[in-house]
């Protein structure tokens, strides 16, 4: 089997596997950049659930609270993380992935396997018919190995890209989040009351609400120290 030939065929079938990942990815970063979004330097994925926490609390505490933009900006960085934590736990499926998405489509061990059912079917085996199979068995083995790295290899290279994109896509939107989720919450009468009963008056924001949520935290638990994560990125 000529290594070229592998290499194109496991490329092809990769190439379709991420197609509509990557369309959607190209298209994002397409919107950013026709609209100048920025990328923040700090790392507000780190704020993922406690944004998400919050954004639904407050939507309990008041339905209305929310503009559209806001629950499209949610719903969209909800679903783009999903698949960003999807991405990251497929780097520990690659058997799984090939066996189901690849090994079934590369047409060289559909023959074989015909080869041997053909050999099977023919009747009773001569000791040659025995040795055929067992060859082409190894041949079989060998070669699903062969695949199988180029496949880890070309897979491996494009799901990274794929993850460092999502990672840039959702700091981003994170941030809006942040900055847009204060905006909303400064019009609601309901919220704004329900925070000064938790003696937040002023400076409303993400680092306000986070330093009371660490006030009333079990200390060294973890959603205090997650608390303190989050609290860094605004320092």
């Amino acid at each position: 089997m000529n290594i070229d030939t592998i290499i194109d065929e496991i490329a092809e079938i990769n190439d379709a596997y991420f197609n509509e990942i990557l369309e959607v990815i190209d298209d994002i970063f397409n919107f950013m950049d026709d609209n100048s979004l920025i990328e923040p330097k700090k790392n507000y994925l780190i704020l993922f659930n406690f944004l998400n926490t919050t954004v639904n609390h407050f939507k309990n505490l008041d339905y209305e609270f929310a503009s559209e933009t806001l629950n499209k900006l949610h719903k969209n960085i909800n679903i783009l993380h999903k698949i960003y934590q999807t991405q990251i736990s497929h780097q520990n499926t690659l058997n799984e992935i090939f066996q189901n998405n690849v090994f079934t489509k590369i047409p060289i061990f559909k023959e074989m396997k015909k080869e041997i059912l053909d050999i099977e079917n023919n009747g009773l085996m001569d000791n040659y018919d025995i040795e055929t199979i067992s060859i082409i068995k190894n041949q079989y083995q060998e070669l699903k190995k062969i695949y199988f790295e180029y496949f880890k290899d070309d897979y491996m290279e494009q799901n990274n890209y794929i993850i460092g994109s999502l990672k840039t896509i959702l700091n981003s939107k994170l941030y809006y989040l942040d900055q847009l989720l204060w905006i909303e919450v400064n019009k609601s009468t309901t919220i704004i009351r329900s925070l000064k009963a938790i003696k937040i008056k002023n400076n409303i924001s993400s680092k306000s609400y986070i330093k009371y949520r660490l006030s009333v935290a079990l200390p060294y638990t973890s959603d205090y120290e997650y608390l303190k994560k989050c609290l860094r990125i605004y320092k």
